[in-house]
């Protein structure tokens, strides 16, 4: 199977069952991510975690034609990789102020929604 099709499935799969998490633990994730701006050790695990899949994606599926299951594939991988690098070197008060806004509820389901949505509909293309 081709390496882009691998990650497609990969990343589809991951919006799934994110968006399905997302929306069962919507109020566990919110306290996650404050934990998380508060720069504990967790931060040393998630940033090189995914800068380094952000970059899997990046380097060998940057592809921005195609169709929404290409693209999305490579957005996901852009946005790992950003996220990995704003935790890493921000400073925990920069996090923290990024985060305030968008760490409520409704973001947080609406976020699993689109999870839900995109993942299925990746997979409903692709499997």
């Amino acid at each position: 199977m081709e390496l882009a099709i691998i990650l497609q499935k990969i990343v589809a799969i991951y919006l799934l069952i994110g968006g399905i998490a997302i929306l069962i633990n919507g109020k566990s994730i919110m306290r996650y991510a404050e934990e998380v701006t508060r720069g504990r050790l967790e931060t040393f695990v998630i940033a090189p975690v995914a800068i380094i899949l952000g970059l899997v994606i990046v380097l060998t599926h940057n592809v921005w034609s195609g169709g929404f299951v290409v693209v999305a594939t490579t957005f996901v991988g852009w946005a790992a990789l950003v996220k990995g690098i704003l935790i890493f070197v921000l400073p925990t008060s920069a996090l923290a102020a990024i985060m305030k806004p968008l760490n409520n509820l409704s973001f947080y389901r609406l976020a699993g929604v689109l999870g839900v949505l995109i993942g299925a509909y990746m997979s409903l293309q692709l499997f």
